[in-house]
């Protein structure tokens, strides 16, 4: 049987973040292309491996949320781990996920939702 996408799994959590009226954004950080002259180079994003999606907690007004996003075979790159731990020492919730229920169950511990 084969494994759910990552980006079945970010479209069920954005549309989770949508319904429930979370303020959260999607991170595309991507290479970018651009036009030099006649050719087109590539760039790489500086902030290449921040997570998927980026949020504020309802109930905390203030404290944000990332959520990195994994299939059942992912595993966070040096540059996501590095994002992880930087934004966990800021005070922010990383969430790394595989799934839908696991953001939920997170979200609604945090928010103090019963």
């Amino acid at each position: 049987m084969p494994s759910i996408k990552e980006s079945e799994i970010q479209a069920l959590i954005i549309s989770y973040l949508t319904i429930n009226k979370y303020v959260f954004w999607r991170n595309y950080v991507g290479p970018k292309i651009v036009n030099v002259g006649t050719q087109k180079r590539f760039i790489k994003s500086p902030m290449a491996g921040l997570p998927d999606i980026i949020g504020v907690l309802k109930n905390q007004p203030g404290r944000m949320f990332a959520i990195e996003i994994k299939n059942a075979k992912g595993r966070l790159s040096e540059l996501q781990t590095e994002w992880v731990r930087k934004l966990e020492a800021a005070g922010v919730l990383v969430i790394v996920t595989r799934n839908l229920d696991q953001v939920i169950d997170i979200l609604v511990k945090e928010e103090g939702i019963k």
